[in-house]
């Protein structure tokens, strides 16, 4: 799967390492900035398919490019269409035993990581 850090890393050409199971990795130093590709191109998806995306501000746009990306934009559109623009902002209410299922229990969890790292990277700067 692309993005992911390599942990059985074999042979690798341009930047993909290839794993014992056959299946294509980033190698670790690539791993960031396709993950940040995957998701810059989510959030193109969703802001073609959202109409009020630059409104929702930052949490939401990355809340909607994470599923786009993540989930796929099938799924994306579903859950879109049952809950609207604004999921970002609910609280995950699903069991502790689906989480790791559920796009929005996903989103939510980068949602929280990437506002610890610009509030702690933030902090650091200021000293």
């Amino acid at each position: 799967m692309l993005g992911q850090l390599a942990t059985e890393a074999g042979p690798c050409r341009d930047g993909v390492c290839y794993t014992s199971r056959k299946e294509a990795r980033l190698h670790p130093f690539f791993a960031p900035p396709g993950m940040i590709a995957m998701l810059a191109e989510g959030m193109a998806k969703a802001s073609k398919e959202i109409p009020e995306f630059s409104r929702l501000g930052a949490d939401g746009q990355f809340f909607w490019g994470t599923i786009y990306y993540n989930a796929g934009e099938t799924i994306a559109r579903r859950e879109l269409a049952s809950h609207g623009p604004n999921y970002y902002q609910q609280p995950y209410s699903g069991s502790k035993k689906s989480s790791g299922r559920s796009a929005q229990y996903q989103a939510l969890k980068r949602m929280a990581a990437m506002g610890y790292l610009m509030r702690t990277s933030q902090s650091v700067s200021a000293k």
